[in-house]
């Protein structure tokens, strides 16, 4: 196990992981060493997803994206000796299909993120701590809804609803 302090590579690794995992839709499993043991969350405007179950409920969330893209414009990081935190500037492009939609929807949005990093007590590894989606910005005319088949209902998940 490393006591030494995160670096800006340490935690850089781990954020570009994160958005490589989601864009191949990889397993559950692939992504618990990433995440803290414990205090682990994911934050999306009033929404909170906590712990290993948090995360499989946004993985869920996420199922019904498909050709998604994480593209890391900026990713600033300030190590705090045994902690870090970051914040990047990241365009996500995806798509979603409503059935009876007669086609799928491009999305496209650039997201602000703010992150904690802490070392795994049992592994050593640097994990998140927390991820915070803090605003996003959608592309004008790639906005969820603008083609008029993704329809801003009580059933879409609440990270989208305007």
């Amino acid at each position: 196990m490393s006591n030494k302090p995160l670096s800006e590579e340490d935690v850089r690794n781990v954020i570009l992981k994160w958005g490589r995992l989601f864009d191949e839709h990889a397993p559950i499993a692939d992504f618990l060493p990433l995440v803290a043991e414990e205090g682990f969350e994911i934050r999306f405007r009033d929404q909170v997803w906590r712990g290993l179950q948090g995360l499989e409920e946004h993985k869920e969330v996420k199922r019904q994206f498909f050709d998604e893209k994480h593209i890391y414009q900026s990713i600033d990081v300030t190590p705090l000796g045994d902690r870090a935190e970051a914040k990047n500037v990241m365009i996500w492009e995806a798509s979603h299909w409503q059935a009876p939609a007669p086609r799928s929807e491009r999305i496209i949005g650039t997201f602000h993120h703010a992150w904690v990093f802490i070392r795994s007590p049992r592994t050593g590894l640097p994990v998140i701590l927390t991820h915070e989606a803090v605003s996003v910005e959608w592309k004008p005319g790639f906005a969820p809804g603008d083609s008029g088949q993704m329809k801003v209902t009580p059933e879409l998940p609440p990270h989208l609803q305007r």
